[in-house]
């Protein structure tokens, strides 16, 4: 083999390798990612980096799901007594 075509597989090889690494991390990442069609029962919004863009994707989901303009929708929250979120026992009710 010519020297020159085995120092270019050496050098695509070295340029390949971390790409192959990164990318079986995140493979794992996402399978452990579940996706459904249901908000999950508890948010910790502070954990997020950009907490109002969640919450308004959260408001355009549920305009889009029941048909509703999404200018005339608002957004609100209720303080409750929950300390944790093994005491939550069900999702909350879109759009009362």
């Amino acid at each position: 083999m010519n020297l020159c075509i085995k120092i270019l597989i050496l050098v695509v090889d070295m340029f390949l390798k971390p790409r192959r690494q990164s990318h079986a991390i995140i493979n794992v990442f996402v399978t452990h990612l579940q996706v459904n069609e249901e908000e999950p029962r508890v948010m910790w919004l502070s954990g997020l980096h950009i907490p109002e863009s969640y919450l308004t994707a959260l408001v355009q989901a549920t305009c889009r799901k029941n048909g509703w303009p999404l200018d005339k929708s608002t957004l609100y929250t209720t303080v409750t007594n929950y300390a944790t979120a093994d005491d939550v026992s069900e999702r909350a009710h879109q759009g009362q």
